[in-house]
């Protein structure tokens, strides 16, 4: 899990080639993808598809904190 802080009206675009999930641990943010954008709630989870460009925005007057969740990239088997 990585946790990015924002300033406010910091702003911060990038993308998982995994699926992930985005969480507002603490202050004000959306999320903007695939043209929409959203209020980030309190410890709500939201999903974001592999591959997707996304930009968080703090919105509040304090720093927000978010964490971003990926799930584990599979490993290939091994060639023997």
């Amino acid at each position: 899990m990585a946790e990015i802080i924002l300033d406010p009206g910091e702003e911060f675009e990038h993308y998982h080639v995994g699926p992930s999930t985005t969480t507002l641990i603490d202050g004000q943010a959306t999320l903007t993808m695939q043209g929409a954008t959203v209020e980030l709630m309190h410890h709500d989870a939201v999903p974001v598809p592999p591959n997707t460009p996304h930009i968080l925005r703090n919105t509040g007057g304090g720093a927000a904190r978010v964490a971003c969740s990926h799930a584990p990239t599979p490993v290939p088997p091994a060639v023997s």
